[in-house]
């Protein structure tokens, strides 16, 4: 590093220093994860693995029979008339009326002034104004649903006045009606039925008039996901708050924790960066919080469970949750527990390695198994990502074996836990009660309770504590006020109003019983034996039916994390020169700097002159006609082996955008992944725009409209997108018939040669495609005041964008044309009626990401 460079800028070289030495901590805290699998397995694989443990027929016949008295007695127990099963039954999320009441629930009590709350129920109410849905439920939902198509009716009438010219006729309709406010106290009761007290002081008054001694509750305050420390601050408290309420309530002869009502921790709600690139952090500023949170349910004698979160964070809460485990503080104390979820493929991995560390320490814990609750926003994630596989089954009777296969290990195992089986499926829980008789000699009888939903299957597990009176049962009860619910509401509604959700078909009655117990064992066994696909929805790799799409990389996923920085880390130095042909121009070579560590040379460059870009045209006009004559097919054939080359150069093209464009890593990878998409995205859409026509002529004369490329087309992208823009500029150009003159910004010429020299590999013509790389003010000028220049495709500020439209047109030549992407700032319209959450992670994830990412 030069002397005089570091007496310059001392403190950012101390800071670049520090940056170093955190970033070598968190690799090394990456390495000491525990391995639990790969997050994207085959689901065929891990189904193979899973059914193995298959219950002898009895057990299962014996389990099928009594689900059945179960679900009879469900049937015909007596509902709530506004319960929320009943609305979910009426107004399904499958029709177009049960997503607007989704809607409404979502965002309607959010809205802060009367006027957005009128405009928003009055387009949700359209969808009522010809449906049948609801009208078949009881006499509440049938009296609501008749409500709400009367009111969609007068609402279309009013929105059909105003579009005559009448303006705020639906409006002051809606105002003036009793339907506002009936339409959100009605909101208000929905939400009610998931929430089980607005503040803990209310909840253990409630808790007081528990209808059975044998029902306890986990109280989940409210409020997940946080987005600054503040938010996170706030959580905290109300744990402490609600550990210390908790203490004070209990009687002090019992000494059975069991027996006590306990709190779930979600970690993302006490911390704002419960991210795998951020271990480091978590290590040192969410561990010590949730210490202090065991301890002090430890002292209250109560269960603390870390809730379960999204997929990938699953290898890190476990990591969290083995430390805790070895925390001399909290000795022997049983009442530690964590939530595993059954949807994924890992689940049967994740238990195994949690009794494993268990028996090796001879440490209690209790284990909550959830069936999973992030499903739709699990394959979602997976699909945009790009992956080859999903995070969680794709099939729900998966998803039902692996609860039922880890539940078996739960029940078998030798290790001191304490298992508790959340679940709303009659098969479900009639299942573990026959496994748990089947173990009962070689686990000592070991004590186990059920869980459900504040809300949710109240009369299965009525009907079970009839049926049972030595089963314990405990309710999951959030707490909180209305505005903290959204999240939890939406994941309920989506999980339990889906039409294959159990909690949906169990009050069906034109479901029949017989279908709601089959056999998941003989599911998977037919499915094993046919050449079914492993998914059964399209895997992130399989979303385009015209293209490939690019292979991604969850760079959550620690292996993968590590692969990416260790490639950074030792990527080799690059040395660019302009490809003009063969003639390499310029003779003066200076170093390219890291800009984010000033001390990194990334590789030199030497620099073209005016002259070197006029040879790259002529280099670039002799060979124009050549390259259109090749055909579209062929071009857009050699287009596609670009994007196949780069995508195998990934690991080096992602590490030299890091290095020489200051980009995070994440930033990089989803460059790498835009260019290769680009390729494949203009291959294919020059192959169906350009494909040769035939046209009527006369008889025996063969007539066709071809189209062909303009001439020679200059590509100038920015430093920002060295990669992506840079590319896709250049496939377009070359797919249309064009042969190309590559300029890239000035300050990221190492990516753009590295990129060229690939693109050679993959069949482009070396005379077809000249790189120059030079100042703007040079070589970019001298370009694009050509006369033989046909057209320039330009990304990057509006004045150059019309310095460039001034060079074209004063030339002596045919009008170019100008391709021209400028400004970079893009407006987002933001109601009073959006979640802040959603909002911010807009802005800055996408804007700030450098904020959220520090290796």
């Amino acid at each position: 590093m030069p002397r005089p460079l570091e007496a310059k800028h001392g403190a950012k070289f101390q800071r670049l220093h520090d940056a170093g030495a955190v970033l070598h901590g968190v690799l090394e805290a990456l390495r000491r994860l525990p391995d639990l699998g790969d997050p994207y397995e085959d689901e065929r694989q891990a189904l193979t693995a899973i059914a193995t443990d298959i219950p002898a027929a009895g057990v299962r016949d014996a389990a099928r029979a009594r689900a059945l008295r179960y679900i009879d007695a469900v049937r015909t127990a007596d509902t709530a008339l506004l319960s929320a099963q009943n609305l979910l039954n009426s107004f399904p999320l499958a029709t177009p009326e049960g997503i607007a009441l989704l809607r409404l629930a979502e965002a309607l009590l959010r809205a802060p002034d009367a006027e957005t709350q009128t405009w928003l129920i009055a387009e949700k109410l359209a969808h009522f104004r010809d449906t049948r849905i609801g009208l078949d439920g009881n006499f509440v939902t049938r009296v609501l649903a008749t409500a709400l198509k009367i009111a969609g009716h007068t609402a279309a009438d009013a929105e059909l006045q105003d579009a005559g010219g009448d303006r705020g006729s639906l409006r002051a309709w809606l105002a003036k009606s009793a339907l506002r406010p009936l339409v959100i106290d009605g909101i208000r009761r929905f939400g009610d039925q998931f929430v089980f007290a607005t503040n803990l002081p209310d909840a253990m008054a409630r808790v007081k008039r528990r209808p059975d001694s044998r029902v306890t509750y986990s109280f989940d305050m409210l409020g997940e996901g946080a987005r600054t420390r503040a938010d996170a601050d706030r959580s905290y408290t109300s744990y402490v708050d609600a550990l210390e309420s908790l203490k004070s309530a209990l009687k002090q002869d019992s000494q059975d924790w069991t027996a006590h009502d306990g709190i779930s921790v979600k970690l993302s709600a006490i911390h704002p960066r419960f991210e795998t690139a951020q271990i480091e952090r978590c290590e040192r500023e969410l561990y010590p919080r949730l210490v202090e949170l065991a301890e002090l349910a430890r002292s209250a004698n109560v269960n603390l469970t870390v809730d379960a979160e999204e997929s990938e964070r699953l290898v890190l809460h476990i990591a969290i949750f083995e430390r805790l485990m070895r925390e001399s503080s909290l000795g022997d104390w049983p009442g530690l527990g964590l939530a595993i979820q059954s949807y994924q493929p890992r689940a049967l991995h994740t238990v195994s390695h949690l009794l494993q560390v268990s028996e090796e320490l001879r440490r209690p814990i209790a284990v909550r198994l959830v069936k999973g609750a992030y499903w739709d926003a699990e394959i979602k994630r997976a699909q945009e990502l790009g992956m080859s596989g999903f995070p969680v089954f794709t099939r729900k009777w998966a998803t039902d074996i692996s609860f039922l296969t880890v539940a078996r290990r739960l029940l078998s195992h030798p290790a001191p836990v304490y298992p508790q089986f959340a679940t709303h499926n009659a098969l479900t829980v009639a299942s573990i009660l026959e496994f748990a008789r089947e173990f009962s000699s070689q686990s000592d009888g070991r004590r186990y309770e059920f869980q459900r939903l504040h809300g949710m299957g109240d009369p299965l597990y009525d009907a079970l504590l009839a049926d049972q009176p030595d089963v314990r049962v405990r309710v999951y009860a959030p707490v909180g006020e209305f505005r903290d619910l959204l999240a939890y509401l939406v994941r309920r509604l989506l999980e339990n109003g889906a039409n294959t959700s159990f909690v949906h078909q169990i009050t069906d009655s034109s479901v029949p019983s017989e279908l709601l117990v089959r056999d998941v064992h003989e599911q998977a066994r037919s499915y094993l034996a046919s050449d079914a696909p492993p998914s059964a929805l399209p895997t992130g790799r399989q979303l385009f039916v015209e293209r490939r799409n690019s292979r991604g990389i969850d760079l959550q996923y620690a292996p993968s994390l590590l692969t990416m920085a260790e490639t950074v880390t030792r990527s080799a130095q690059v040395a660019a020169t302009s490809l003009i042909s063969g003639h390499i121009g310029g003779s003066w070579r200076v170093d390219v700097r890291n800009p984010a560590r000033l001390g990194d040379i990334v590789g030199s460059v030497v620099e073209s002159t005016s002259h070197d870009a006029g040879r790259a045209v002529e280099a670039a006009s002799a060979s124009m006609q050549g390259w259109d004559a090749l055909g579209v097919e062929a071009r857009a054939a050699i287009v596609n082996r670009i994007a196949d080359t780069w995508e195998a150069a990934h690991d080096e093209l992602a590490a030299l955008i890091v290095r020489e464009a200051g980009r995070t890593m994440l930033d990089a990878h989803l460059e790498v992944r835009e260019a290769i998409d680009f390729c494949r995205y203009y291959a294919a859409l020059g192959g169906a725009q350009m494909k040769v026509e035939p046209l009527p002529g006369p008889a025996g004369e063969s007539n066709e409209l071809r189209l062909a490329g303009r001439g020679v087309f200059v590509c100038i992208s920015p430093w920002n997108f060295p990669l992506a823009i840079f590319g896709g500029q250049i496939a377009a150009a070359l797919v249309a018939g064009n042969s190309v003159v590559a300029k890239p910004a000035e300050q990221t010429p190492l990516i753009a040669f590295r990129a060229v020299q690939l693109m050679f590999d993959a069949g482009v013509p070396r005379d077809v495609l000249q790189l120059v790389l030079g100042r703007g003010d040079t070589v970019g000028k001298s370009l694009t005041s050509d006369p033989r220049v046909a057209g320039v495709a330009f990304t990057g500020s509006t004045a150059t964008a019309r310095a460039i439209n001034r060079a074209l047109a004063a030339r002596d030549s045919p009008i170019g044309v100008l391709i021209a992407e400028t400004g970079g700032q893009n407006a987002m319209i933001v109601d009073s009626s959006a979640l802040p959450e959603q909002v911010t992670d807009a802005v800055v994830s996408s804007a700030f990401r450098c904020l959220r990412e520090r290796v």
